[in-house]
């Protein structure tokens, strides 16, 4: 229903600003440390947070997790 997409929606924005923000603090703090072209390099090093998306995204199909959420909302 509309509630669980709800939550797919805030997951899916949570993660985009995290990946922005591991981004930009990669190419502002670390920039000196990356091997080739800082911008690139902190895209490809901070994908990581897309695995813990794909975590999210499948604990929160899980019926029981979902019967959890709506007795907390």
């Amino acid at each position: 229903g509309k509630k669980s997409l709800d939550i797919y929606l805030g997951f899916t924005l949570a993660i985009l600003v995290r990946y922005a923000s591991h981004v930009f603090a990669g190419i502002v703090f670390w920039a000196d440390s990356a091997p080739y072209n800082p911008i690139l390099y902190s895209f490809g090093y901070n994908s990581f947070v897309f695995v813990d998306a794909i975590a999210c995204y499948v604990l929160a199909s899980i019926p029981s997790v979902q019967k959890l959420f709506k007795r907390l909302k």
